[in-house]
C-alpha cells in the first residue's frame, strides 16, 4: 500500500521522479504492465504559470513510452492527441461508469493507440525488446531535458513582449515533440514486427526473395488483431515501387484488394473493415493479408471476430 505522500531526503529532479515511476524500487513498482498512462507535474512559482507549470505525460506504461512536456501556456494539442468531447459531460460519474458506445474503439488516427500498440509488442517479449525501446526513449527524453532551459529562456523573452507570442512558441514546441514521438513509436513498431532479414513471420513468406525487403517496404502488420469492426495495416515504402495489399481466405480465395498502385517513399496506412470487394460483411474467422512491394513478398494471419 502506497503512502499519500512522501518527503525525499534530497532535492529531486523531474528525471528522478520519472525514474521512480518507471523503475522498481525497494517497495516495488508504482507503474506496471497494466498502467494506462503516467504523468509528472513540474510546478515552479518563480516563473509565469504559462511557462513554469509543465505536465510531463506518457501515453502508455512509462517503461515502454516517453514523457512529453505539455506547458500550461499551450493553446492547442495535435488532433491525434484528443477526441472532441463535452467536458462537463465527461466529468459526470455516469460517463465514467457508462461511457457512450465507441468511446474505447480502436482509432488508428489517435496517438494513444500507437503507444498502446508499442506497449503490447514489448510485453509480448519484454526481456528481448525493452532494452532497445528504452535506448530510443531515453535518448529522446535526454534531448528534451537538454533543450528545456533554452526553450524556456526564449519563451520568457517573448512573454515579456507579448504573452500570446510566448504561448504560440510553447504550443509549437510541445506539439512538435508530441508528433515526433508518434513517428518514433511507429518506427519502433516497424522494427519490432519486421522479423529477421530473410522474411517476416507468418504464412506464405518467400524468404529467398525478401533480401530486397530493406530496399522496398517495411510492413508494420495490422492492429488490432484480432478485430471486430476494422483493423489498420500500416507500412513504410522505402523506395518507389508498386505495392499491393490483399486479403485472402485460408483456402486462397481473394476477397478484398486494399492497395494496388505505384507508391513513392513514405509512411502509409489502410483500413480494412472486414468486408469483401462488393461491400459485403465477411464471416468471423481467419484471413490472410498478403503484401507485395517490388520483389518483396509476405503474408500473415488476421482474425475477424463478429
Amino acid at each position: 500500500q502506497l503512502p499519500f505522500s512522501v518527503k525525499p531526503d534530497h532535492k529531486l529532479t523531474v528525471k528522478d521522479v520519472i525514474d521512480i515511476l518507471r523503475y522498481p524500487g525497494p517497495g516495488g513498482s508504482i507503474c506496471t504492465s497494466y498502467t494506462q498512462e503516467a504523468a509528472v507535474f513540474q510546478l515552479r512559482n518563480w516563473l509565469p504559470p504559462e511557462i513554469g507549470c509543465i505536465y510531463w505525460r506518457a501515453s502508455a506504461e512509462p517503461c515502454c513510452s516517453v514523457l512529453i512536456p505539455w506547458y500550461l501556456g499551450i493553446i492547442e494539442t495535435p488532433e491525434s492527441y484528443y477526441r472532441p468531447v463535452d467536458i462537463k459531460e465527461q466529468l459526470r460519474l455516469s460517463h465514467h461508469f457508462n461511457p457512450p458506445p465507441g468511446t474505447f474503439d480502436y482509432d488508428p488516427k489517435l496517438a494513444w493507440w500507437t503507444f498502446r500498440r508499442l506497449q503490447s509488442l514489448v510485453n509480448e517479449n519484454r526481456k528481448a525488446r525493452i532494452k532497445r525501446v528504452r535506448e530510443v526513449w531515453d535518448s529522446f527524453e535526454a534531448k528534451e531535458f537538454v533543450d528545456q532551459p533554452s526553450i524556456e529562456e526564449e519563451a520568457l523573452r517573448l512573454y515579456s513582449k507579448d504573452k500570446d507570442l510566448a504561448r504560440k512558441f510553447l504550443t509549437d514546441y510541445s506539439k512538435g515533440l508530441a508528433l515526433k514521438a508518434v513517428e518514433v513509436a511507429n518506427e519502433l513498431i516497424c522494427e519490432l514486427t519486421a522479423g529477421p532479414q530473410t522474411g517476416i513471420e507468418g504464412l506464405g513468406v518467400e524468404p529467398g526473395r525478401n533480401s530486397e525487403r530493406a530496399k522496398h517496404l517495411r510492413p508494420f502488420r495490422n492492429y488490432p488483431n484480432p478485430f471486430s469492426s476494422e483493423t489498420t495495416i500500416t507500412y513504410k515504402v522505402l523506395r518507389a515501387c508498386k505495392v499491393r495489399i490483399s486479403i485472402y481466405t485460408p483456402t486462397g480465395q481473394l476477397v478484398r484488394t486494399l492497395v494496388e498502385g505505384e507508391y513513392p517513399p513514405g509512411s502509409y496506412s489502410v483500413v480494412w473493415d472486414g468486408r469483401d470487394d462488393k461491400g459485403q460483411k465477411l464471416a468471423s474467422g481467419l484471413y490472410l493479408c498478403r503484401v507485395s512491394a517490388g520483389d518483396y513478398r509476405a503474408a500473415w494471419k488476421m482474425t475477424l471476430i463478429r
